[in-house]
């Protein structure tokens, strides 16, 4: 925080919450990133969506 005048609070924050996001993002069992089953996703949420629609219309 000293090289960039920043205050010490706001700093040390932004560092943990930097730290975090990562492990967030790359988690090796549950990373939004690193997910083996990243892929099937989006087709299953389409075919929720379709599904939905398709039961709203009647």
């Amino acid at each position: 925080s000293y090289y960039f005048n920043w205050p010490s609070g706001p700093a040390i924050v932004m560092v943990i919450f930097s730290l975090f996001f990562l492990a967030f993002l790359f988690s090796p069992t549950q990373g939004i990133l690193t997910e083996p089953a990243i892929a099937g996703r989006p087709a299953k949420l389409l075919t929720l969506l379709k599904e939905l629609l398709r039961l709203n219309r009647g």
